[in-house]
C-alpha cells in the first residue's frame, strides 16, 4: 500500500513539473527579440518593430537611426521623363 501512494505522489510532481515547463515554453517562445527574424510587427517582443527594408527582415527598437521602410526597393527607372523643367 505503501509503494502505491509513493508512486501516486511521484507520478502527480511529475505531471505538475511538465506543465510548469510546458507553459513556460509556450508563453516565452512567442515573439523575437532584436536582431531575430520577423514577418510582421506582431512577431517581434514589445518595445520592438520589424524591419522589413532588412533582406532578412529582423526585430529592431523602435526610435533606432535606421529607418523602417515598408516600401519595396524600385526595380526600374521611371518610364516617363518628369514634368518639372
Amino acid at each position: 500500500m505503501k509503494n502505491h501512494r509513493s508512486l501516486r505522489v511521484l507520478l502527480a510532481s511529475l505531471s505538475l513539473v511538465i506543465l510548469g515547463v510546458g507553459s513556460t515554453l509556450m508563453l516565452g517562445g512567442c515573439k523575437q527579440g532584436a536582431g531575430e527574424r520577423c514577418q510582421v510587427a506582431a512577431d517581434c517582443e514589445s518595445g520592438l518593430a520589424c524591419n522589413l527594408a532588412k533582406d532578412p527582415p529582423t526585430c529592431q527598437a523602435e526610435g533606432t537611426d535606421e529607418p523602417i521602410d515598408v516600401l519595396p526597393p524600385l526595380d526600374a527607372p521611371p518610364d516617363a521623363p518628369p514634368d518639372a523643367p
